[in-house]
């Protein structure tokens, strides 16, 4: 945990390169610590936002799913008997970062999870509700983003609502994105939710 962040912290005071970081990264792969991999994630994600609009981005996307991607299938969507909270936090950070690195088989796998959800409440687990959600949005169009209001709609639980609307951030549709913006801002987000719709 330390070594990766203060590599990081180096990194972003200019004293080590970015790609001796990025290296440190790749040894990471077979870590099953949810604390790790927790640091880890939001490191990597800090990068990915100064690379987002350049020619590297599909690499560095491609670089990510590759450290991420054998982690999400190795932990799977389905918990195992004798797991503590630990591993439920390790897998939803591993399968939301695989999938948000565009994973296809993730994707397809949240995908197929939310229209099952769709059908019966009861087949997921809500630590992984807001992954299923994010990657369902970031995969889906007008159809989903309607069935997303629908779920929202129908909860009286915050968390459920915030797990919802942090989803419509995902879709990929710029009209989509310009109506959650205009929504947040409206009587259909409460006004305490409106500053993470904003930022998300």
């Amino acid at each position: 945990l330390g070594i990766q962040n203060d590599a990081y912290a180096l990194s972003r005071a200019g004293l080590l390169p970015v790609t001796q970081f990025l290296s440190l990264a790749q040894a990471y792969e077979n870590e099953d610590d949810a604390s790790v991999w927790g640091d880890l994630a939001s490191n990597l994600r800090d990068i990915e936002q100064l690379v987002a609009n350049e020619p590297v981005h599909s690499a560095y996307q491609k670089f990510a799913r590759e450290l991420f991607g054998p982690a999400a299938r190795k932990a799977g969507w389905e918990p195992k008997s004798g797991e503590g909270h630990l591993d439920a936090l390790l897998r939803s950070t591993v399968l939301s970062q695989a999938g948000s690195y565009q994973d296809a088989e993730m994707v397809a796998q949240a995908t197929g999870l939310f229209q099952k959800y769709l059908q019966d409440r009861e087949t997921l687990t809500p630590d992984l509700r807001g992954v299923v959600f994010a990657l369902a949005a970031q995969a889906g169009g007008p159809e989903v983003y309607d069935q997303i209001w629908e779920l929202e709609s129908e909860t009286d639980l915050a968390e459920e609502k915030i797990r919802l609307l942090m989803s419509l951030t995902r879709f990929q549709q710029p009209e989509l994105l310009i109506s959650t913006l205009e929504d947040s801002l409206s009587t259909k987000v409460r006004s305490q939710d409106s500053i993470s719709v904003v930022t998300g």
